[in-house]
């Protein structure tokens, strides 16, 4: 609708309103000029909003295959086979964790083209249960040889409820128990390892563009 047929549309609509509500007939002239002026304000108004829109660039890019991961019958311990080096946090999280036997999946990696904190990218991925990995996913690409050693990677563990501001981000998984996700961070340092660290997801310092965010490409059954 034109700015012109919006602008006599509004003050039509507003001086029939008027006068069944028994508006002096007198005083609609006045009304009519009021309305006039509101109107072409509102037009006006909202014209300059919509030029000044632009558009929002995608926070990820379109997923790349990294690898297929086979289904699992054993137990994974991650004291016994992960990476060379370890952060604090994942020492004091993941390190001791045994993760149960699991079906397969495919991983993706998607290119952070800018800077976010981990709530907006999870949400881009699809929400809690379609963003997490396991670290026996990580531990069988790291070991056919799909990460590049020249990229930082980050993917998203499940974890326990540890502090109080876990539940602000709790979930309930496929068990019914109550779980949080954990930005886990791994890159090839020293020349000669991989080294690996965990952070809450409600980090405010997030993560520059340029990371590569591993993430599950179908559900698993």
């Amino acid at each position: 609708m034109g700015k012109e047929i919006w602008v006599e549309s509004f003050v039509s609509v507003l001086i029939k309103d008027l006068d069944e509500l028994g508006v002096d007939k007198g005083k609609l002239k006045d009304y009519r000029v009021i309305a006039r002026l509101c109107a072409e304000k509102i037009a006006k108004v909202a014209n300059s909003k919509k030029n000044d829109l632009r558009e929002v660039p995608p926070l990820l890019s379109l997923s790349v295959d990294v690898a297929i991961i086979p289904d699992r019958d054993e137990d994974f311990i991650v004291k016994k086979s992960f990476v060379k080096y370890y952060g604090s946090n994942f020492n004091k999280w993941f390190l001791d964790k045994v993760e149960s036997p699991i079906s397969g999946v495919t991983l993706g990696a998607c290119l952070l083209m800018s800077r976010s904190m981990d709530p907006g990218i999870i949400s881009e991925l699809g929400g809690n249960l379609k963003a997490r990995i396991t670290l026996a996913d990580i531990d069988h690409a790291k070991k056919i040889g799909a990460l590049e050693k020249s990229c930082i990677y980050i993917g998203y563990m499940e974890d326990e409820i540890r502090f109080l501001s876990d539940k602000l981000f709790m979930y309930i998984n496929e068990k019914g128990e109550k779980k949080v996700l954990r930005a886990v961070y791994f890159n090839w340092i020293n020349g000669d390892g991989w080294f690996v660290d965990a952070y809450p997801i409600n980090d405010l310092k997030g993560w520059y563009r340029g990371r590569w965010i591993i993430s599950p490409l179908n559900f698993r059954s």
